[in-house]
């Protein structure tokens, strides 16, 4: 990111919480309000390819902090 301007102040790997966020999904459908009501109809299987996806180590999720190099 140096190379545009940019560097990392913080990097944070959130994987593991985002999976325990993943798992207290389960069953979202039938609360009345919730992100699955973003993600349409098909949330209950996108939430599976998700968590699929975090436990075969296929995705990650990060955190991280860029800040802007040099004076504005």
């Amino acid at each position: 990111m140096q190379d545009i301007g940019f560097s990392i102040a913080d990097w944070e790997d959130k994987t593991r919480h985002s999976e325990e966020y993943i798992k207290r999904l389960k069953g979202i459908g039938s609360q009345p309000l919730g992100i699955h009501l973003l993600m349409g109809d098909t949330a209950p299987t996108k939430i599976q390819n998700v968590m699929r996806n975090l436990q075969e180590n296929r995705v990650c999720v990060i955190q991280a902090l860029a800040e802007k190099s040099g004076t504005q």
